[in-house]
Formats: structure tokens, C-alpha cells, sequence
């Protein structure tokens, strides 16, 4: 009893002298700046000198060291491309807290006299946090260190993990599920080149992953970025400064499990397909004329024979995907100067098949029973692709505040193919058997000078320049496309199956060979000043600039095809590798020679000048509430010369001045939670291709595509209000709002014209679309199982409507591209101690309107809308580093392999749905796994 009272005086006694101990310490905050330019610095060290305490600043600059004993202490506080600092001699008092404030200044070394300027890092999650915060509209990226998690091997892949954006055709950004038309891309402070004839859009799948720094995406209308964009206004910065100096090899390989090492058919080869550039093979002949019409047949005949006319598929083994990089960083100190190079070059070598079912459908007279078949396929698909990337950029920074860039970017894309296509085409009643022989080579270059000056009493003022250059260019020589038809009534042994339906005129389906070529040039300037003012206490900010773009587009494409030289030729029964030797290709009644079927509408030229100007204010309206807003003007000039189908020349000249006022509010709650509201206008205006008159038939989608030469501007009015969340370093939580109201929006519609369908592009009247976008990136380190994993998350959810006259046939309906929700969610672990990494990536779009339908007679004989059917992706990465310069990576995409479907919803029995599939397939599993080795 005795022990039991002493055991609790002792207990008693205890508790009140630790609690007397805990109550007599301190603690010291405050917050690291940028002494330059006076902005907080996220993730900032905090050391206790002597000791092992310590911490890291968060997303506000913010810093706390709690229970520390009265004395005197030493803080060391550092920043990578920084000096170092160390604040001596703090005195921490009972109970009390030091407030410091701390500035680090852009400076990381001083040798002899020299002194050396540095770059903040911006390719980190933290940075990249960083900079949204600190953004002055609604605005949301990815940086390289995510993207180094997944597997993701080009821009197309890995920026469909930004809140709100999906991929169309595996490398156009859709925004907001607003199709790639409404959104516009940057490379580096410059207008991006597009070697797409038929999209208005930047193709994604030219820069390698491996080159990218970071990509911002802009969601609301602001002063200084362009007006023609709706979705996103996407900003790609590739690598810059290296931090060291380094060299970094890499190779990876995989296996998809429906190609490689199966079969794989080839027809027309060359030998520098495997650098992605034909070597002329597939050309035309150096003295082949410029027209064959008005030739004789004998002349004919033999300009026929100079053409390769093999169509005997080959077979060989598609190997596995070959990838391999190499990257170069190096600075060098020039007296007070710091000079930087980053040169990267990358290869990559894939092949890819895919077994389609392929359907299309007349109209459905009645409700509830199937409509007539137009043609049941099933298309044999075999793609090899290979890829060229040179990344080659130089920074001088010195002394003076002084930043000069110059940036290049080179792509090169090549793609050959081969279609075989068996199936009833129900329009003609025939069962027929084609083959299409494809090759594609698309060549992009990006060139940016630029330079960055900062001046005045705290560096108050600030200019910027860039000058840019950019070359697209598109050439697909020699795609020829084959159909032979099966025979029904019995025929002599040696006849074959299936004759080829070559007729007495030339058809690009039948015997064609087209040969396409698109250049763009794209010459650009800007110049961009910025001034912080102090009047009497009132501090805006002030920016203004212009900008000028020149751009001019050449498209030529020339038709040719065989023809037959009487209605009845034998050759046609012969086996497909034999009807176009060279003994059938002759002026005899069962000989074939080629003819010319070029219009004057299959070329066009247009050249564009946008002028832009701008100015900004930037200011705080309260303590709390700042406003950032201001206007912009846009003249554009587009002129296009061509010919329509009947050969009139034709004149597209549009001549306009457009005024976008825009305004951004932004509250700050407290130091980590911020409210956005935001409004602006946006134009969509029509790209080349759609107002030219050129007809391009379509082999894969068995659909031809025109332009509209009266297509208009569709203007938009833009709100958004967003509530971001920053709960602690590398954390983030939004949710926000927006509202979309356009004017004569375009889309692509479908139009009935005889045996294949017709696609163009229409203004409908107005539309409009409302959503909810949601964000969660979150460290589960609360949790002691859990320390080392973090999710991210996000979804957006979205209505939009077209809307018509009340008097219209045509029904109201999502706009074209707009997916009704999109989901993005991974889990992520990261083991600084082991250097190990798993990422599981999940990612779904709904299903959207591929291409409109249009109704027929009335609203119950119509053809419905082509809807992109939802899939849903599953990837895993596992990464794991050795040595601390060699990394390993291996992983699966597309876990779940479900498939790619294109189908219209026509009316079935009681106002229900009946879902039939266009189109269908699998891509398969990928396996990988590489390596990469760090000098």
C-alpha cells in the first residue's frame, strides 16, 4: 500500500516537472523570399546549426521548428540555385515565438570575383505547385519529375494526366472534353508548327517526353496569351539549364501482346524506313510530267511501268519496340557569365496491328430494326512507325539580370502501313477485298531566340522578346489503294477468286495512287514589358506587349490511277501480285495504262498575318483581393486561293479586328486557401483545311472530307470560379466551376452523298457547356503503413448542349468532342531510402460525339451521331535506382485492354437506344522495360 502511495507521489512529481519542462520552450518561424524578386520559396532547408532539427518551407514560404530550448541558436537556410544563408545568433525565449524573414538571393557561388547566376528549378511537382498558385488566371500543368513515373513516351501520352484533358487519336488534346480544334498550343513562348492537313491542331506525339521541363495549361482568358483558344491554352517548355553537368543513355524495350514477335505484312519498303524518311522509292520519277492529261495512250503506258506496282505483301516478325536516348548538360563560367546547353536526341522504332470490325449503316426506316447495311469490314491493320527527336538548347545568364535563350526542336515521324480490308460492301451488293499501301513522313522544326532583362530600384521593371520559326512539313508519297471484288459464278482454274475492279476512268479507291505535300511556314515576334509602380502607397503592376504572326501554307496533292484500256480485259482476273507487271501495263485491250485524275481543287494556298497588342493591370484591390484584367485586340488577315470541284477559282479573304476584354479576381482566404472567379472572351476561327475546297478521300474511314469556304468565327464567352487548397508541401485540393457560351460553333457533320459518307464542317447556331472540375493531390505520411504513398486525383464533370432554330430538323444535342465526364487517378509510392517507385495510373473519358449525324427527311429517318465509346486505362510503373546513376524501369499500359469502339445510337423499340458499333478493336497489353545510366 506504502509502494503504491510512493509510486504515485513519484508519478505526480514526475508529470508537473515535465510539464513545467515542456512549457518553459520556444519556437522559431517565419518565411523565405526571393530577394530578387521578392516571391516566397517553396521547399526552402531549415537546419538547426549543431543539431539534426529541422524542416522545409511550404507552398507559402512558410517554415516552423517548434519545442526548442531558451538559448541561442544558429539557422542555416538553403535553396537549391541559391547562396546559402546562415541568420546567427537568435535568441529563443520561454514560451515565445522568433518571427524571421529571411531573403536568398539568385547567386550560388563566388570564385575570384565571378559572380554566377542560376535558374530556379521548375520541373518539379513542387514547383509546378508553385507556379499555379502564383498564377494570376485558372490554370493547372504537369512537371517532368511526374512524368518521369509513368511510362508515358510523348507529350500526347502524358498530358491527358492534367485535370480536364483527354486525347483524341492518340495525340490531339482535347480541354474540357472541347475537341482539339478549340484549344491552341505554345512551344517555348512560341506559336507551335501543325502538319495536319485536315485538324486544327498541334500533334502531341511529337515531343518526346524525355525533352519536357514542364506544361502549363491555361483554362481562363488573359491579356497576354492569344485569344483563339476555349478549352486550354497549352504552354510547352522543353529542358533548359542543366543544374549540373551530365550525360544520361538510355534504351528501352517492350512487347505488345497483339503485335510483336506475330506476323507482320509489308508491300512498299525503302531502306531508310527505319530512320522514318523514305529514300525516294516512292517517289515519282525525276522525268515524270507534271500532268499526263492530253498524252497519248503509248505514253501513258509507259509512264505506268516507271511507277512500282507491286501488291505482294511480304511477311516478316514484328520485333519488339526499340527506344533509345541520349542527353548532354553542360555549363560553362565565362567571366561574369553562365553559359548552358542541353542537347537531348532520342529514336524510337514501333510496330502495331490491329484487326477492325468495321461497319456503316443507311438510314433506319423504322424504329427498332436494324437499318441497311452500307458495308460490313473487317480491316487488317500493320503500322510501323519510327521517330527522331533532337532537342538542342543554349541559356547565357549573367550578371546583369540578363537572360538570353536560344531553343530548337526537331522532330521527324515516319509511318508505313498496309490495310487489307475483306468484307459485303451493301451498297454495290458485292463482297470485295481491298488494300490500301500507306506511307507518311512528317517533319517538324521549332527555333526560338529569346531574352529576359529586369532593371530598375528592385528590379521593378521587365522586358521580354522572343523571335520564333517554325517549319512543318507533311509528305505522303505514292499511297496507293486497291479493290477487287469477288466473283459468284464459277470461273476457269486459272482465274483468280477476286478480280480487281479497275474501270475505263481512273478511281482513287479502285487502282489510285495519290501523292500528297503539305509545307507551312510560321515566322513570329513578341515583346512583352512589365513596370511595378508605387503611388502614394497604391502598387499595380502594369504589362503590355504585342505580338505578330506570319504563317503560309502550301497543299498539293496529285491523283493518278490506273484505268482499263476496254470494257472487258482479262488482267483483271490475275492473282493481285500480277496485275500490274509490267507486261499488263500496255495499250492492248487487256492492258491497263495510267491516267491523270487531278483537279484543280485538290491544291491550295493561304497565307495569314495575326497582329496582337495588350495591356494588363495587376493590383491588389484590399489587403486580400487582387484583380488582374485588361484587354486585347487581334487583327487577322487569312487569304486562300484554290479552286472549287467544278474548277472556278476560288477566294477565301477575311479581314477582321477583334476586341477580348478579360478580367481575373482572386481572394485570398488565408495563407493556403484561395478563391478564383474569372471572365474573358474567345474566339474559335476556321483553320486552313476546313475552309478549302479540296475532296480527300478517306480509305480507313471508306468517307470523303470536304471544306466550307463561308465557315465563320465562333466567339465565346468564358466565367470560371475556382477554389484552390494548398494544405502542405507537394499537397493540393480544388474544385471549381465553369460556364461556356458560344456563337456559331464549328463541328464536323455528316452528309449523305451516294456510296460513301460525305464529312464537312458546319456552323450551328450557338451552344453552350457547364462543368465541375475537382483536383486532390495528397500524402498519406499521416498514416505509418502509408508513409511513403500519395494519391492524385482528378475529374471533371461536364453538360453541353447544340442549340437550333425551334423551326429546325436538327436535334439538340452535346457539341462534337464534348466528353460528359473524365476521370484521372493514380496512387503513387516513393522510397527516397531505396529509391523505389510504383505509380498505378488510372484514366476514362465518356463517350462523345466523334462526328455529327445529320437527319433525313425528318427527325425519324435520320443518321445518327458517331459517339466515341468510353475505355477505361489502367497502367503500372515500377522504377527502382542503383548506385544512384543507374535507373531501371519496367511496366504494363493498358491493364485492362478494353476496346476501342465507334458506334451511333439508333432508335429502338419504346424510345430506347440500339447501340451498333462502327467501328471496334483491341490494342493490347504493352509490356516494358528499360534502362537508364547517369554519367
Amino acid at each position: 500500500m506504502r509502494n503504491t502511495f510512493k509510486q504515485k507521489v513519484i508519478t505526480l512529481v514526475g508529470l508537473i516537472i515535465t510539464t513545467h519542462s515542456i512549457a518553459q520552450v520556444g519556437s522559431i518561424t517565419g518565411t523565405v523570399y526571393d530577394k530578387t524578386h521578392n516571391e516566397s520559396l517553396v521547399g526552402a532547408t531549415i537546419i538547426i546549426e549543431g543539431t539534426t532539427l529541422g524542416t522545409t518551407t511550404d507552398l507559402d514560404g512558410h517554415f516552423e521548428i517548434n519545442n526548442l530550448k531558451p538559448g541561442h541558436f544558429n539557422l542555416s537556410v538553403s535553396f537549391i540555385s541559391y547562396e546559402p544563408k546562415v541568420v546567427k545568433n537568435i535568441l529563443v525565449e520561454p514560451n515565445k515565438k522568433v518571427k524571421l524573414y529571411i531573403e536568398l538571393e539568385e547567386v550560388t557561388t563566388a570564385i575570384e570575383g565571378v559572380t554566377v547566376t542560376a535558374t530556379r528549378k521548375t520541373n518539379t511537382d513542387v514547383a509546378m505547385l508553385s507556379t499555379i498558385k502564383s498564377s494570376l488566371s485558372v490554370a493547372n500543368g504537369i512537371s517532368a519529375q511526374q512524368i518521369s513515373r509513368s511510362q508515358d513516351r510523348d507529350a500526347s501520352e502524358f498530358i491527358r494526366r492534367i485535370p480536364g484533358v483527354s486525347i483524341i487519336d492518340n495525340r490531339f488534346v482535347v480541354v474540357r472534353g472541347l475537341n482539339q480544334r478549340y484549344n491552341n498550343a505554345w512551344l517555348n513562348n512560341s506559336s507551335t508548327p501543325s502538319s495536319e492537313a485536315d485538324q486544327k491542331a498541334f500533334s502531341f506525339d511529337v515531343i518526346p517526353s524525355s525533352m519536357i521541363d514542364n506544361v502549363l495549361i491555361y483554362k481562363s482568358p488573359s491579356p497576354e496569351i492569344p485569344a483563339d483558344f476555349t478549352g486550354g491554352f497549352i504552354k510547352i517548355f522543353t529542358k533548359n539549364m542543366p543544374s549540373e553537368d551530365y550525360l544520361s543513355i538510355g534504351y528501352s524495350t517492350g512487347i505488345n501482346t497483339s503485335t510483336n514477335l506475330n506476323s507482320f505484312k509489308q508491300i512498299t519498303t525503302s531502306k531508310t524506313d527505319w530512320l522514318g524518311f523514305d529514300d525516294g522509292t516512292r517517289n515519282l520519277p525525276q522525268n515524270f510530267p507534271s500532268s499526263l492529261k492530253g498524252l497519248s495512250n503509248s505514253q501513258l503506258a509507259e509512264y505506268g511501268k516507271m511507277l512500282n506496282t507491286s501488291w505482294n505483301p511480304h511477311v516478316t516478325t514484328a520485333i519488339p519496340e526499340q527506344k533509345f536516348n541520349i542527353t548532354f548538360g553542360k555549363k560553362w563560367q565565362k567571366g561574369n557569365r553562365q553559359i548552358g546547353n542541353i542537347t537531348s536526341i532520342s529514336y524510337s522504332n514501333n510496330h502495331q496491328t490491329e484487326d477492325i470490325a468495321h461497319k456503316e449503316y443507311q438510314v433506319q426506316l423504322t424504329p427498332g430494326e436494324l437499318p441497311p447495311i452500307n458495308h460490313n469490314y473487317t480491316d487488317s491493320v500493320f503500322i510501323r512507325s519510327a521517330k527522331i527527336g533532337i532537342l538542342h538548347n543554349w541559356t547565357l545568364l549573367t550578371e546583369k539580370n540578363t537572360k538570353i535563350e536560344f531553343r530548337n526542336l526537331f522532330n521527324l515521324i515516319g509511318k508505313s502501313s498496309i490495310l487489307i480490308r475483306n468484307g459485303f460492301n451493301g451498297h454495290e451488293g458485292f463482297t470485295i477485298r481491298s488494300y490500301q499501301d500507306y506511307f507518311q513522313n512528317r517533319t517538324t522544326y521549332s527555333s526560338q531566340l529569346a531574352g529576359e532583362r529586369k532593371w530598375g530600384e528592385n528590379l521593378n521593371s521587365k522586358i521580354d522578346w522572343v523571335i520564333g520559326y517554325a517549319l512543318s512539313y507533311k509528305n505522303e508519297p505514292d499511297m496507293k489503294q486497291l479493290r477487287t471484288t469477288l466473283q459468284d459464278e464459277p470461273l476457269l482454274p486459272h482465274y483468280n477468286e477476286y478480280y480487281a475492279a479497275v474501270g475505263l476512268t481512273p478511281s482513287v479507291s479502285d487502282a489510285g495512287r495519290s501523292f500528297l505535300k503539305l509545307i507551312e511556314h510560321t515566322s513570329s515576334i513578341g515583346i512583352n514589358y512589365e513596370q511595378k509602380l508605387d503611388l502614394n502607397g497604391w502598387q499595380p503592376t502594369i504589362k503590355g506587349g504585342i505580338y505578330g504572326e506570319f504563317k503560309t501554307r502550301s497543299f498539293n496533292a496529285r491523283v493518278l490511277g490506273f484505268a482499263k484500256n476496254s470494257s472487258y480485259t482479262e488482267s483483271v482476273w490475275l492473282p493481285t501480285s500480277q496485275i500490274f507487271s509490267l507486261e499488263n501495263i500496255n495499250t492492248s485491250p487487256d492492258g491497263f495504262i495510267l491516267k491523270e485524275s487531278t483537279s484543280k481543287s485538290d491544291s491550295y494556298d493561304v497565307n495569314s498575318i495575326l497582329g496582337a497588342s495588350y495591356f494588363a493591370l495587376n493590383t491588389n484591390i484590399t489587403k486580400k483581393l487582387s484583380f488582374y484584367g485588361g484587354i486585347r485586340a487581334e487583327l487577322v488577315n487569312q487569304k486562300l486561293n484554290s479552286y472549287n470541284r467544278y474548277g472556278l477559282p476560288l477566294t477565301v479573304n477575311d479581314n477582321k479586328i477583334d476586341v477580348f476584354p478579360s478580367a481575373n479576381l482572386t481572394y485570398n482566404l488565408n495563407d493556403r486557401n484561395l478563391l478564383r472567379l474569372a471572365a474573358g472572351i474567345s474566339i474559335n476561327r476556321p483553320e486552313f483545311r476546313e475552309i478549302a475546297p479540296f475532296y480527300f478521300y478517306n480509305f480507313n474511314d471508306e468517307a470523303e472530307y470536304v471544306g466550307k469556304s463561308d465557315l465563320k468565327s465562333c466567339l465565346v464567352n468564358n466565367f470560371d470560379l475556382r477554389w484552390e487548397q494548398y494544405p502542405n508541401t507537394g499537397e493540393f485540393f480544388s474544385i471549381g466551376l465553369f460556364y461556356k457560351k458560344f456563337s456559331a460553333p464549328i463541328e464536323l457533320v455528316f452528309k449523305p452523298a451516294g456510296a460513301r459518307p460525305l464529312f464537312t464542317y458546319d456552323n450551328a447556331e450557338s451552344a453552350y457547356s457547364v462543368g465541375a472540375e475537382i483536383e486532390l493531390r495528397k500524402s498519406l505520411k499521416a498514416i505509418s503503413l502509408l508513409k511513403d504513398f500519395y494519391i492524385s486525383m482528378n475529374a471533371a464533370l461536364i453538360h453541353s448542349r447544340v442549340q437550333f432554330p425551334k423551326e429546325s430538323i436538327f436535334r439538340e444535342r452535346p457539341m462534337q468532342g464534348q466528353s460528359p465526364y473524365l476521370v484521372n487517378a493514380g496512387i503513387f509510392y516513393q522510397n527516397e531510402e531505396n529509391k523505389l517507385n510504383i505509380a498505378i495510373q488510372y484514366n476514362v473519358i465518356g463517350d462523345r460525339i466523334q462526328a455529327v449525324g445529320i437527319p433525313f427527311q425528318n427527325e425519324e429517318q435520320d443518321i445518327p451521331d458517331y459517339y466515341e465509346k468510353h475505355q477505361h486505362m489502367l497502367d503500372l510503373t515500377i522504377s527502382k535506382t542503383f548506385a544512384n546513376n543507374i535507373e531501371i524501369k519496367a511496366g504494363v499500359k493498358n491493364l485492362l485492354n478494353q476496346k476501342f469502339n465507334i458506334y451511333q445510337k439508333f432508335k429502338g423499340e419504346n424510345n430506347t437506344d440500339m447501340d451498333l458499333s462502327n467501328k471496334q478493336y483491341k490494342e493490347g497489353l504493352s509490356f516494358s522495360i528499360g534502362a537508364n545510366y547517369k554519367f
